[in-house]
């Protein structure tokens, strides 16, 4: 039988009509504030690289290390010969950042959801889960077969309703609770505090995804949660994720999270060039320069009288509505030179097409300059 029964000229046909084909661009070159593509250059305004560290030379120089100590690449997953000394002292000093017990490194944050999610969760496990949630997490959540609640967005009375709805039906099964910190596509940010009191309240382990606030002054609190996920791949700006807790936590998920159990470990030299990173951010100054960026911003966007959602963190989306309204606004921009991504469904809702605006503490004040110019004339068109 030939892929010809599964309708993918058609099915592909209908997302071109709907302005939802994506396709994948090669870059030339990219960094937090700079990206070249077809020979031209653009100001980058889309990428999560919020410190600026992908393209810093103490993280290169330490990554060139760690190739030269050892190797390329790890060789095996981590439980076979793949966990060199480089993963350790990174899982250490990511256990001393967060205060917790222990870590444990995965390829990717989509691998550390799917992960911890399926090891934890099985049929016999209630999974509530903001409705904004990563794609992973819900990933997970399909793959671990628990019983899903799925509560409105950043809602703690939903939430809540819902718990109390099921300890009135006298179920006595695992509950986890499960939620991003900062939501990709919003930029908004979770009450992780009020999540941990309903977990107290309702004998409910909580897990937060701080793929997008780790590292960044607005970091979760790791004491607030039991399972703490978040991502090397963003403000650290290399790649690979881990999964933060207990001792206990972390030896269960070595023996059954089989997304580490059965993927080739990290590669050690990210894992040299992780430490390095780490101990740049703990200096600070990147991250107050990121959030003098955001209010920057903000207040100028206020000034020109810029519709964006709420959020004070580096993610700024511009909601536009239509597919064709948010496709036609990044062709304006890249027009130009500035790269904003439009951000469509199904990564959105329905009718919440948007421009999402992401900044680094690497962009100069004449940079977002010249992208308020370029909002403020979409916004006069």
């Amino acid at each position: 039988m030939s892929l010809t029964s599964f309708g993918l000229s058609a099915r592909l046909s209908k997302l071109r009509a709907q302005s939802r084909i994506r396709a994948l661009s090669p870059i030339e070159f990219s960094s937090s504030t700079q990206i070249r593509a077809s020979g031209k250059d653009y100001l980058n305004f889309s990428s999560n690289d919020y410190l600026g560290l992908a393209a810093d030379s103490r993280v290169a120089k330490s990554y060139i290390e760690g190739v030269n100590r050892f190797g390329s690449g790890s060789g095996a997953s981590a439980l076979v010969t793949g966990r060199s000394q480089a993963h350790s002292e990174l899982e250490a000093a990511l256990a001393d950042h967060l205060g917790v017990e222990a870590v444990l490194l995965f390829g990717s944050g989509f691998l550390a959801n799917l992960g911890v999610i399926s090891a934890l969760a099985d049929a016999q496990t209630q999974v509530y889960s903001d409705a904004l949630n990563h794609a992973s997490i819900i990933d997970a959540l399909k793959l671990s077969r628990a019983e899903r609640h799925i509560y409105a967005h950043k809602s703690i009375d939903a939430l809540e309703h819902q718990l109390l709805e099921s300890k009135s039906k006298g179920n006595t099964v695992p509950r986890l609770i499960v939620s991003d910190h900062v939501f990709s596509m919003d930029g908004d940010k979770a009450n992780v505090a009020g999540l941990r009191r309903l977990a107290d309240a309702h004998d409910s382990a909580l897990m937060i995804d701080d793929a997008h606030g780790f590292a960044l002054p607005y970091e979760a609190k790791s004491s607030d949660c039991d399972v703490y996920v978040a991502t090397l791949g963003k403000s650290l700006g290399l790649s690979g994720a881990f999964v933060a807790g207990s001792n206990d936590l972390i030896e269960f998920l070595v023996n059954h999270a089989r997304t580490a159990i059965y993927s080739t470990a990290l590669a050690p030299a990210i894992a040299h060039a992780a430490i390095r990173a780490l101990k740049i951010i703990k200096e600070r100054e990147l991250g107050q320069k990121l959030l003098a960026n955001i209010d920057y911003f903000k207040n100028q966007a206020i000034e020109y009288g810029l519709d964006l959602l709420p959020s004070d963190t580096a993610i700024q989306p511009m909601l536009l509505g239509s597919d064709e309204a948010s496709l036609s606004a990044m062709q304006a921009l890249k027009d130009k030179g500035l790269w904003v991504t439009a951000i469509r469904p199904p990564t959105v809702a329905e009718g919440t097409s948007r421009l999402r605006i992401v900044f680094s503490a690497a962009h100069s004040e004449s940079q977002i300059d010249c992208l308020l110019a370029g909002l403020r004339s979409l916004k006069n068109n």
